[in-house]
């Protein structure tokens, strides 16, 4: 069947190989509404230590590994490109902090204390940042969508699967998050600690 599988009695196949009460490897096909991770967790529990069960996903641990390490390999360059970034981030809020002397000036007359000042400034920088999460994030799950109806990215010949397997895993999403978040509020902050010393009176020459 498909040039891989014969199928035949055990006690001819016992015959051939020289294993009369050997199986090699037993494949199970669940109905639906089953999850292999329920199965294989329950067959382990049935067949006990000797035995080994693993799905289709388990055989390719190693495949598998690597995937997960490219997947922090990735995650550490998009940090040092959110460091680059940052200080596009810090540049653009610090024009805006030349350029709203006047304004901040203003505020603190009002009676807006430097602490006050430097938290909009922060606020400005960590806002910025969260909408470019919120844009990234929609098109990460765009691209996930994709790839699971489409397969956009094959993976070599020889695997069980035609296309790289992804999954979304809300905790990524999270650590992205606080990741993007700490990055821009570093770079939010000398320029509102800029924006905190602002003198309340300008002097027009």
């Amino acid at each position: 069947m498909d040039l891989q599988y014969v199928i035949t009695d055990l006690g001819i196949r016992a015959i051939y190989h020289g294993h009369p009460q050997g199986l090699s490897a037993v494949e199970v096909a669940l109905k639906p509404g089953f999850t292999s991770s329920d199965i294989v967790e329950r067959m382990s529990e049935l067949a006990g230590p000797s035995f080994t069960v693993r799905d289709r996903m388990g055989q390719e641990e190693t495949f598998l590994r690597i995937m997960n390490l490219e997947k922090w390999v990735a995650f550490a360059i998009m940090c040092l490109i959110l460091l680059l970034v940052a200080f596009n981030i810090a540049g653009t809020l610090w024009m805006m902090v030349t350029e709203k002397k006047p304004d901040i000036a203003i505020l603190k007359t009002m009676g807006a204390t430097s602490r006050q000042i430097q938290r909009i400034f922060m606020l400005n920088g960590i806002l910025l940042c969260s909408v470019a999460f919120v844009f990234g994030a929609l098109a990460s799950l765009g691209f996930y969508v994709l790839q699971h109806q489409y397969g956009l990215i094959p993976v070599p010949p020889g695997f069980i699967i035609d296309a790289y397997p992804m999954e979304i895993r809300w905790s990524d999403f999270i650590i992205v998050f606080f990741t993007v978040l700490t990055i821009g509020s570093l770079a939010a902050w000398l320029p509102a600690r800029r924006a905190a010393r602002v003198d309340a009176i300008i002097q027009e020459e």
